[in-house]
């Protein structure tokens, strides 16, 4: 008879400590931590093919003699490490549920005693330690369950929000349902779970289709909400009546599957089991071009479809495993690009990032759009568990610009050549044990990804990291859809148990990406400096010598960026000095370079952290010292104080003042990094 032992052997030994292994633990995300003699505590990351392997901050050093023992918190968020020199170190595995990173959190005083269990306990030496493990992994970091809507009597298979407050359904029952949320305490600042109602719509709910209602989605403007289903039908409905917005339309009179609108509104795609892609005009509902707007190219059943933000190009994927891309404004109803083996088994589920850039380094996001490209970031989910990250580059051809006419959302850059659009899988996403069934990338700024699959949970995932921030469980059966609200505080999903569950996302996590938005949206240009900017400017390079030349000659943006440096230079009167010289040479160079977005070609350099901002975890333009010793985007932590408040965001202790100084250093060396030296002139 054979053991059960028999079946137990060995996956993998990892020999990267030179001493003795003294503690193990788990942390979620197949993440192996690990303790030894050499004072070292080591972070290792599971990879496909590869196995576990140590990721690019470990080891983690903070301990003077051997680390005895090692224990990740329940929410896998901090690690403890104990050692013989009497001393206990927590480190931040994700800063404040956020990002994995290797922000390090010491104490100076050692902890008599810690535990970190189910009913985590602490018993410090400094009541400030206890305070920052509060901070850190309070409940309101968490994913908190608002409520679970029951109402239909078949399975979701399609949820969606418009806004923050208008939530949508579409069920096997052939129904489709609406819900608005209100809020019982008109104090923002004292809302819980238990004051959030969705109570649905009076005219709900909506019965139009005579089969299963596969896909529904509300117009940009909330106004509209459209469903297709298996009766091969597509249905718009004024979302203040609950009634027909327009008539029905029918492509083929096959089953559909997903119908989207465009992001600026004027059209829908529709899709489904005739393989076929029909892109209506949502301003007269007729066929655009009739039978040139059909586009075609797939094997098998479109089961999904997105636009891009912009509204230029539409990307649809099938059951085959294959995605296409089309061009709206062409002529033709072929794709001008195909990836053949996206996913094995089929592709489920794709979506556009509405900040579509490309993706330089983990942190740092560069607008969609220069002077020769335009960059998109796709999400795809399939049968293979995964959910893929692809970046798409359209080359703008700037000889074809027709007659010097600026082409809408063209920005006049001139029109897509033939083979001037590539695509590059950039990130895997691994954790869920059941085929993927819906993407979405969270409104706006797009930072977050939610994910929903068979294995009855929903994820989400940061973009920049690939890093799964939390894993939601709540349905008793396999999950088909998923939604983010506009500010990323609620996320529903849908189930084929015929519940949709709603969440609310850590107010830290929402406030974080809501920061990263507006401090992307407020960067003044350039070209728009006036001579106190300019003088602004020359302060934070530690330049202040020049301030008053610049001030008599009253230099702004536009000469700055249009002037020769050398004329600059020599209406300053820094020529004769050539230490000033070269310096504001350099100094000018990064200002152009980061005003156009130019930069170079990091993608495979390993960024030090101290260049990422410990708030938005971005790579800093305008690092500043704070009193509490850290370095922080000078805007972020501006934004801090000026939400009232004054604690350290890596400590959570008080700070003696708001003051901070710029850290040239540092400025110095990211632009380095990112835009290089000028060459000689």
């Amino acid at each position: 008879m054979t053991s059960p032992m028999d079946d137990v052997h060995a996956i993998q030994t990892l020999s990267f400590s030179k001493s003795d292994i003294n503690s193990v633990d788990f942390a979620g995300d197949c993440i192996l931590v690990t303790g030894s003699g050499d004072k070292c505590v080591r972070v290792c990351k599971w990879q496909q093919a590869v196995g576990y392997a140590e990721v690019s901050y470990s080891p983690l050093k903070g301990h003077k003699y051997g680390v005895t023992c090692v224990k990740v918190s329940p929410q896998s968020t901090m690690l403890a490490s104990a050692s013989i020199d009497g001393t206990t170190v927590l480190w931040n595995l994700r800063v404040i549920s956020f990002f994995i990173s290797p922000y390090l959190i010491r104490y100076v005083n050692p902890i008599r005693h810690s535990s970190i269990d189910g009913d985590t306990t602490f018993e410090e030496s400094d009541e400030k330690e206890c305070n920052f493990v509060q901070f850190a992994e309070t409940s309101g970091n968490d994913v908190r369950l608002v409520l679970t809507l029951d109402d239909h009597a078949g399975a979701v298979n399609s949820v969606a929000f418009h806004g923050n407050n208008l939530l949508a359904s579409g069920s096997g029952d052939k129904l489709v349902r609406i819900w608005e949320m209100q809020e019982e305490n008109s104090n923002e600042d004292e809302i819980s779970v238990a004051d959030i109602k969705f109570i649905e719509k009076g005219y709900s709910p909506i019965d139009g289709h005579k089969y299963s209602i596969n896909h529904v989605e509300f117009s940009p403007c909330g106004s509209m909400l459209a469903s297709c289903s298996l009766d091969g039908t597509t249905i718009i409905w004024n979302t203040e009546t609950g009634e027909q917005a327009r008539g029905s339309f029918v492509n083929s009179g096959s089953g559909l599957r997903v119908c989207r609108w465009s992001p600026d509104g004027t059209r829908m795609a529709t899709a489904g089991d005739d393989e076929k892609t029909t892109l209506w005009d949502m301003t007269s509902l007729d066929e655009l071009h009739h039978s040139f707007r059909v586009f075609e190219g797939h094997a098998d059943a479109i089961t999904t479809l997105a636009f891009t933000p912009d509204s230029l190009y539409i990307v649809t994927a099938c059951s085959e495993g294959t995605w296409r891309i089309f061009d709206i404004e062409g002529e033709s109803s072929s794709s001008i690009l195909v990836c053949e083996a996206a996913h094995d088994l089929g592709v489920q589920g794709c979506d556009f990032s509405p900040a579509s850039a490309p993706f330089t380094v983990a942190g740092m996001r560069q607008s969609s759009t220069d002077d020769q490209s335009k960059f998109y970031v796709l999400a795809t989910c399939g049968n293979d568990s995964l959910v893929k990250l692809w970046q798409i580059t359209v080359l703008l051809d700037q000889t074809d610009e027709h007659d010097n006419e600026t082409l809408e959302g063209d920005s006049g850059l001139g029109r897509l050549t033939a083979n001037a659009i590539s695509y590059m899988e950039k990130k895997v996403l691994a954790g869920h044990g059941g085929n993927v069934m819906d993407v979405r990338f969270a409104a706006v700024h797009g930072e977050i990804l939610g994910s929903v699959a068979t294995d009855r949970t929903a994820r989400l995932w940061s973009v920049n990291s690939g890093v799964c921030l939390h894993v939601l469980e709540n349905h008793d059966s396999l999950v088909t859809s998923c939604a983010f609200s506009n500010d990323t505080s609620f996320f529903a999903t849908g189930a084929l148990d015929k519940t949709v569950t709603v969440w609310r996302l850590p107010q830290q996590l929402v406030s974080q990406s809501n920061l990263i938005e507006r401090l992307r949206n407020n960067r003044k240009k350039v070209i728009d400096w006036k001579t106190e900017d300019v003088l602004k400017w020359l302060s934070e390079i530690n330049m202040t010598v020049l301030e008053s030349r610049a001030s008599v000659i009253h230099l702004n943006g536009r000469h700055l960026l249009t002037v020769p440096g050398e004329i600059i230079a020599a209406r300053l009167h820094i020529y004769e000095d050539h230490a000033m010289l070269e310096e504001f040479r350099r100094q000018l160079y990064w200002l152009k370079r980061e005003d156009s977005h130019r930069w170079e070609n990091i993608e495979d350099i390993d960024v030090p952290h101290e260049f990422l901002c410990p708030i938005t975890h971005e790579i800093m333009r305008e690092p500043v010292q704070c009193s509490d010793g850290f370095i922080y985007e000078k805007a972020a932590i501006n934004e801090w104080f000026l939400c009232g408040k004054y604690t350290s965001p890596m400590t959570n202790e008080s700070l003696s003042d708001t003051s901070f100084t710029p850290a040239i250093q540092l400025r110095n060396a990211i632009c380095t990094l990112l835009h290089g030296e000028p060459s000689d002139p």
